[in-house]
């Protein structure tokens, strides 16, 4: 029996909910050829850790461990710790700075990407990007850093940064594992989907980078550009999703679950960077005037 099966069987799923639809033959026909072929090309032996089942438990449990977490603490039962406390400074420090040079490594492994030989990230319809072992690798350390990502939420909490504990974060948090995860092993990164990772990657270095400086006591000023940047990353990924799902047809299932991923994320990230930044501005003109 072939080992091509569609992720998830998401594809099987979404013919059967058609059944009804007129559309039905052209949906077929329009995803017919997006397939997941659930292994990495150069390192099989790490297929076990992208299992749709492993994944799904990763993000289930960080969900469950952060709302228990948040509940004790809300119910006094756990105190929160001092954001002065030394040895969780230190652990901070050393967390930051570890996430800066991890998501540079990944940068710097998935740089082929968006090299001329692969067309700059955007091959034309039918060609399929330069692929190897390096990037392979880099695209299994960048799924692994979306399950160290989960330590910001427990630190938020333990720090009684309640502020900063919202929809968005838990949400953006426990899915990632999930996208990035399952399209490695269905060997998107072929079509170009490495771009994203990529993306997220030096997005996440500048991010970690300015926490680490801020913890250090120094004031960012470009911390308003940061969100921004993120808000301009969502829109690019956004476009490229949607010229994969026309253009790209191995890649139309995730570039689909991509382009409304991004969507969602831009309309989230576009109401915490009004709530955040527009109040602060309006706040600094009220007391101006009076």
């Amino acid at each position: 029996m072939s080992k091509v099966s569609v992720v998830g069987g998401l594809y099987e799923k979404l013919l059967d909910q058609s059944s009804r639809l007129p559309f039905k033959e052209d949906l077929v026909k329009f995803y017919a050829p997006c397939v997941c072929s659930d292994t990495l090309r150069y390192y099989p032996e790490l297929d076990w850790h992208l299992h749709e089942d492993v994944i799904t438990a990763w993000c289930l449990g960080y969900v469950f461990v952060v709302l228990s977490l948040k509940a004790l603490i809300d119910q006094g039962i756990i105190s929160t710790v001092s954001k002065q406390n030394s040895a969780l400074k230190v652990f901070m420090h050393i967390y930051n700075a570890s996430q800066v040079i991890i998501c540079s490594y990944i940068c710097w492994g998935l740089r082929h990407s968006v090299l001329p030989e692969n067309h700059y990230g955007v091959p034309p319809p039918g060609v399929e990007m330069v692929y190897n072992p390096e990037m392979e690798f880099a695209g299994f350390i960048y799924y692994c850093t979306k399950i160290l990502d989960f330590t910001d939420t427990i630190l938020f909490l333990i720090r009684g940064n309640m502020r900063q504990f919202t929809f968005l974060h838990v949400f953006h948090h426990g899915t990632m594992p999930l996208i990035a995860g399952r399209y490695l092993i269905c060997q998107w990164y072929l079509g170009g989907a490495a771009w994203g990772a990529l993306l997220n990657s030096f997005v996440h270095v500048l991010l970690y980078f300015h926490y680490f400086v801020t913890g250090l006591g120094y004031k960012n000023p470009l911390r308003k550009l940061l969100t921004a940047f993120q808000l301009t990353q969502f829109f690019f990924l956004f476009t490229r999703s949607c010229y994969a799902i026309i253009t790209y047809p191995i890649l139309r299932i995730p570039a689909t679950i991509d382009a409304c991923y991004q969507s969602l994320m831009f309309i989230l990230f576009q109401a915490f960077y009004n709530k955040t930044y527009k109040k602060k501005e309006k706040e600094k003109m009220d007391k101006k005037i009076a």
